[in-house]
């Protein structure tokens, strides 16, 4: 087991939990900004996630992704 950094650690509430057949997005909320995650739905079905539940969110270095925000 590799150890866990507390950098990529955030301790997070959900927003919103959108369900597909194979993958969930979730949309993550902390200190006035927000992340969101892709998990399996299965996943979400065994954690049993619901709007306003608090979360810890670990992030792997090689899996984040970017994504420009364009105004107007």
């Amino acid at each position: 087991h590799g150890e866990i950094s507390l950098s990529n650690r955030i301790e997070t509430t959900v927003k919103d939990i959108k369900k597909g057949k194979i993958l969930t997005q979730l949309r993550l909320s902390f200190s006035n900004k927000e992340i969101t995650s892709i998990i399996t739905t299965e996943s979400a079905k065994r954690l049993n996630l619901k709007v306003g539940d608090k979360v810890v969110a670990f992030i792997k270095a090689n899996e984040v992704s970017l994504m420009e925000i364009v105004d107007g």
